[in-house]
């Protein structure tokens, strides 16, 4: 019979060996993440809430960082909706519209409007800046309110890639709605969006490299 002496020592040197097989098995996770390029996160996001869409990361094209961003495919046409949330007037509502070669784009720009969901007064935006992707960057794009996916061409994805800033006047609020307008595609008619954006805390990964 081992005496009481000597089991609790036995014990000891289990849980010792636990503890050692768990730290371990940690480290290595951590190092075969890092060495993949994944670097786990935590913190505030904004969750996004619609009837149309769903939540995607704000990095990587979607494949990473908190899922704050709202992705909606519509035939010919994919729109992702991303709140970015420097600081006061460092604040915007950014959508990115991938846009299908030969299909045509249209929105009424004085129709984005978002709401302070807190106490429902109206968020004031400036008036939307606009970008077309060519030549490694994005640029000014100053041809009016149709947003063609013929031009600048990515041979890979056969899109054209555009981007509509809304800047914020003041910071955003932890929770808010945003309209997004009426859009034609190829004069059909896609009516307006409510995304409804509540601040939360997770957990996510990163990539180094996308």
């Amino acid at each position: 019979m081992i005496k009481n002496g000597a089991a609790t020592q036995a014990m000891a040197g289990l849980n010792r060996n636990y503890d050692m097989h768990r730290w371990l098995s940690s480290a290595g996770v951590s190092l075969l993440m890092l060495l993949s390029g994944c670097v786990p996160g935590i913190g505030g996001y904004y969750h996004a809430v619609a009837s149309e869409g769903h939540p995607i990361g704000n990095m990587c094209n979607g494949t990473a960082g908190p899922p704050e961003s709202l992705e909606i495919k519509r035939d010919l046409v994919r729109v992702v909706v991303t709140p970015i949330n420097r600081g006061v007037g460092q604040d915007f509502i950014v959508i990115q519209l991938w846009i299908a070669n030969k299909a045509r784009v249209e929105f009424d720009y004085s129709q984005f409007s978002a709401i302070n969901s807190l106490n429902q007064s109206a968020i004031v935006l400036d008036k939307p800046a606009v970008y077309e992707f060519d030549k490694g960057g994005f640029l000014p794009f100053n041809d009016g309110q149709v947003l063609d996916g013929s031009l600048h061409v990515d041979p890979i994805s056969n899109t054209s890639l555009y981007r509509i800033e809304l800047k914020l006047h003041d910071s955003i609020p932890t929770a808010f709605n945003f309209i997004l307008p009426d859009m034609k595609i190829n004069d059909i008619l896609y009516p307006h969006l409510t995304i409804q954006y509540r601040n939360h805390v997770g957990v996510w990964l990163s990539l180094i490299n996308c």
